[in-house]
């Protein structure tokens, strides 16, 4: 199957994210550049943070570089081309700076391996990003870097490719697991208050400043639709004066930035409220619940929307692990099939694929 004809034409830009390192992020990139090569698409290309290096910076091991072909764009910094073998024509110097170096647009005039490091901020992704479809690329793929899901957000790209592997866990149940939570989390509904669609808004409209001042970090809709701010910096650490400032008759309680288990659990020792509305975040990339807890919530009546919803294009898997171990490409597929439904799955390893 190629993989483009699960991405929409109108989508231009895509990350993929990966659960851990090594679980197929890197191959999966691939893929999708040789697929737009054989298909004559022109595309960019850039990363959140560092990633795609020749040598893995964890374990020390070499690691699959990511090959760049002719024609591409490309937002990486001067001190990655500098240790990168593909050819390349700077286009234009940046003002985004990273610890390892500044970030600059170039095209590929030879094909070959490259080191991604672009800028670390979500309001400078969005800038490379739209530099390189100005300068030609039809579409733009974000390389998500270690452990950071925020290139997944919908305030910084179209859509998101998820990519999970055996490297998560010799158990291959908690693999799957663990994936179908991060997948659920991302399919998040969302908030619909009484006095407006949210899906009938422009997405810029629809951030959490349009509610709350970004002054305060979180806030509680009553149910005339005012909002009532909290005089808090942050909501971390803050479960227990959000839960005192809930009322049985509002419409849900407005979290900027992260929301964790510890504040949900401070909320919860105070009130039961929480049962009855929902916590409303920005986009499920802010959540940090592991998948156990989150069940646990569930079952307690616990709802969550976002004003952001991130679209989840389909997932691949890897069923090997650089640890020494391996699932069955077939069962492995068939039980993330069975708990991604109806999230498309891919195993980019293999020829089995999700019918």
């Amino acid at each position: 199957m190629n993989l483009w004809t699960l991405i929409p034409a109108d989508i231009q830009t895509v990350s993929v994210i990966g659960m851990a390192k090594n679980a197929g992020k890197t191959m999966t990139l691939n893929r999708l550049i040789v697929e737009a090569r054989e298909a004559g698409k022109q595309l960019g290309l850039t990363s959140i943070g560092r990633d795609g290096e020749l040598e893995d910076v964890v374990t020390g091991t070499e690691k699959p570089g990511i090959e760049v072909d002719r024609g591409m764009l490309l937002a990486t910094t001067d001190m990655c081309l500098d240790r990168s073998d593909a050819r390349v024509e700077i286009l234009e110097t940046t003002d985004e700076r990273t610890p390892v170096g500044q970030v600059v647009i170039v095209r590929v005039k030879q094909r070959g391996r490259v080191e991604l490091a672009g800028p670390d901020t979500s309001s400078g992704i969005r800038r490379v990003c739209q530099v390189m479809l100005a300068r030609g690329a039809k579409q733009v793929l974000v390389d998500g870097a270690l452990n950071r899901k925020s290139s997944a957000s919908p305030a910084i790209t179209d859509a998101s490719i998820l990519s999970s592997g055996a490297v998560l866990d010799r158990d291959m149940h908690r693999v799957v697991k663990e994936t179908a939570h991060q997948i659920h989390l991302l399919e998040l509904p969302l908030w619909e208050p009484r006095e407006c669609s949210l899906k009938k808004m422009k997405p810029e409209d629809r951030g959490m400043d349009k509610w709350l001042p970004k002054a305060y970090a979180a806030g509680v809709m009553s149910e005339n639709g005012m909002i009532r701010a909290l005089n808090l910096s942050t909501a971390l650490n803050s479960g227990k004066e959000i839960g005192r400032a809930m009322m049985k008759t509002d419409q849900g309680v407005l979290i900027r930035g992260s929301l964790t288990g510890r504040t949900l659990k401070d909320l919860a020792s105070c009130t039961d409220l929480y049962r009855h509305m929902p916590l409303i975040i920005e986009d499920a990339t802010r959540i940090f619940i592991s998948g156990r807890d989150w069940q646990i919530w569930q079952k307690r009546g616990l709802r969550i929307c976002v004003l952001r919803k991130t679209k989840l294009l389909f997932v691949t898997i890897n069923p090997w692990s650089p640890g020494g171990w391996r699932f069955d490409g077939q069962t492995f597929l068939d039980e993330m099939i069975r708990e991604a439904d109806p999230v498309r799955v891919i195993n980019v390893m293999g020829g089995e694929e999700s019918k």
